[in-house]
């Protein structure tokens, strides 16, 4: 009995808590709620003028490749943006702790240096370091051309006489003791011709077998002519090659080519100071002067400096706009392939959430049409 009511007792209480709080959830989900939202993060990033990734208008906003690419990210993260424009080096330096950065962007390379200062997003661009030089005034035009059909012509005229010279010697060693291959029927001519075409097949190490020299003194230049032979065809090939690289380049009379930190040693060469082209250089140990992105091709037209060095499609972007279209080439070979990522403070939370956003944004159609807008490439 006792049992009985001590269940009945319990079994009332609990159904009295369960419309207890069936009402208190009906009357508080009808008042209005005072609770404040989460408050949007802010964070401060660092950028400098380096178009097309970061391009400072004259209202004073921001575009570019890196701007648009992070301005998607943001919105991803739900994350307001105050853009603050630094020095190159400032972008590093103001990511400490204690200093006003949280996060940098731009045509930032990841280097083993700044990745022991600061963290690194995964690379969202692949770039190279470029060589702009000064086009000179008659690139691409009749005095150029001119220039190269000579060349062609030095070429094979050394060539041609050449075969001409084995051939009378051989024809003179040869067409009495052997007049059958050489003698041409007692027509010299015809000797000489025999002799010009064996000069030839053997200088292309063809080598028919037709005719050969049988005398010990034309046995003895016809081995001679074939070891000469093999420098003359690999000369021929190279001179070639040269040729067609400097129509490639196309940068006029007097042109040349930058192919290494060889080269540069040759040659006065501007930087913008704090880059890794900077780098690049002090690493090869070679000599240059530095100043500001938006003057360095200015020295190449005044003759401050003979080569400009960083980033390609920067210079590349630069030299297609005014005041430097058709003055500026930016030679097609690159020194050394460079990464771009977002820099971070040093252990920073939002490291993880950004990569997984720029991932995302990478692999999106809309990547590529950013690349092409300013690139005029998607590659």
């Amino acid at each position: 009995m006792g049992a009985s009511v001590y269940r009945y007792s319990l079994f009332s209480v609990t159904i009295v808590l369960a419309a207890l709080l069936t009402l208190a959830e009906i009357v508080y989900s009808q008042e209005p709620t005072n609770v404040p939202m989460q408050p949007r993060k802010r964070l401060v990033v660092g950028l400098v003028h380096t178009p097309p990734f970061c391009m400072r208008s004259q209202d004073g906003s921001w575009s570019g490749i890196s701007v648009e690419l992070w301005e998607g990210i943001a919105a991803d993260l739900g994350i307001d943006t105050e853009f603050r424009e630094a020095t190159m080096t400032g972008l590093f330096d103001d990511l400490a702790p204690g200093r006003p950065l949280d996060v940098s962007i731009g045509a930032l390379t990841i280097t083993a240096e700044r990745e022991d200062r600061v963290d690194f997003t995964q690379p969202y661009f692949l770039s190279g370091l470029g060589v702009a030089v000064k086009t000179a005034p008659d690139a691409g035009g009749p005095r150029s051309w001119l220039g190269r059909v000579l060349a062609w012509w030095r070429i094979l005229a050394a060539l041609f006489v050449s075969l001409v010279l084995v051939s009378l010697l051989i024809w003179a060693l040869e067409h009495k003791n052997n007049p059958k291959e050489f003698g041409g029927d007692g027509k010299k001519y015809r000797g000489i011709g025999s002799a010009l075409w064996w000069s030839a097949v053997t200088m292309t190490t063809v080598g028919y077998g037709d005719l050969a020299p049988r005398s010990p003194a034309g046995r003895l230049v016809a081995i001679i002519w074939m070891f000469v032979s093999l420098f003359m065809v690999s000369w021929f090939t190279a001179s070639m090659a040269s040729i067609l690289t400097t129509d490639r380049l196309d940068v006029g009379p007097g042109a040349f080519a930058v192919r290494g930190p060889d080269d540069l040693r040759r040659l006065h060469v501007a930087v913008v100071a704090g880059t890794s082209s900077e780098v690049y250089l002090k690493r090869h140990q070679i000599d240059y002067i530095t100043a500001p992105l938006n003057e360095l091709l200015r020295l190449l037209l005044t003759g401050s400096a003979q080569v400009a060095l960083a980033d390609a499609p920067v210079l590349r972007y630069m030299a297609r706009s005014e005041p430097f279209a058709g003055k500026i080439t930016v030679l097609p070979q690159t020194l050394q392939t460079e990464p771009y990522g977002i820099a971070l403070r040093d252990g920073s939370p939002w490291r993880k959430p950004v990569d997984r956003a720029l991932l995302h944004r990478l692999a999106a159609p809309a990547w590529r049409d950013l690349l092409y807008r300013y690139l005029g490439t998607a590659e």
